[in-house]
């Protein structure tokens, strides 16, 4: 079982719809020097769990949520802030996740060095037949 979107995919989706930041292809384990722009996590099953009476003819349904996390860092009265904002966040939303039955996520900002972080961790559950 393996995730229905890549991070490659995420990557140049974000890059056709946020053309004014840079896209970095890593989270940085260290926040404290990083350059401004948005940074993407590898997609990962966090989870999977059969579904209790999910046998069906075709074989056994199982509940997956693949996770990935966002970071995006802006500076002080960074112009572009808002419509990169409102790209990640329309991202439940967007054709690239429309195979999956439920798309949510928390945002969770803080402010150091003059900068915004605000870091965004997706949360994807999906149906599958095994």
């Amino acid at each position: 079982m393996r995730p229905l979107v890549t991070k490659q995919q995420l990557i140049d989706f974000l890059k056709s719809k946020i053309t004014k930041v840079e896209i970095f292809e890593d989270i940085p384990t260290d926040h404290s020097t990083v350059r401004h722009g948005i940074y993407v996590s590898n997609v990962l099953i966090s989870s999977t769990a059969s579904i209790a009476g999910g046998f069906t003819k075709c074989g056994n349904v199982v509940k997956a949520t693949d996770q990935f996390d966002i970071v995006m860092v802006s500076f002080q009265d960074d112009n572009n802030l808002d419509d990169s904002a409102d790209q990640i966040t329309d991202l439940p939303y967007a054709t690239i996740l429309q195979e999956y039955a439920d798309v949510s996520y928390t945002v969770t900002r803080s402010y150091k060095n003059r900068a915004e972080y605000r870091f965004y961790e997706f949360s994807l559950e999906r149906l599958e037949q095994e």
